[in-house]
């Protein structure tokens, strides 16, 4: 199954990451401190991985419901 991700801008430096596939749900946000995208998951609030684009950053959201649909994690 494909993911629609919708970033919904909060500030001129962060962003909603929304699953859209079925419905509008909030999977994490992304933060942008000085060129460097840190990505919040909701399942995982311990783990912040930075990124340095806003596009790496949602690939890294993809990547999780795609492993989630997989069966990879829980």
């Amino acid at each position: 199954m494909s993911h629609h991700l919708e970033l919904v801008p909060l500030s001129d430096h962060e962003w909603k990451v929304c699953d859209c596939t079925e419905g509008l749900e909030t999977i994490g946000f992304v933060d942008n401190h000085d060129g460097v995208f840190d990505a919040l998951l909701l399942d995982t609030p311990l783990w912040r991985p930075h990124f340095g684009s806003l596009e790496s950053a949602t690939h890294y959201f993809e990547e999780y419901l795609d492993a989630l649909e997989l069966g990879v994690s829980s």
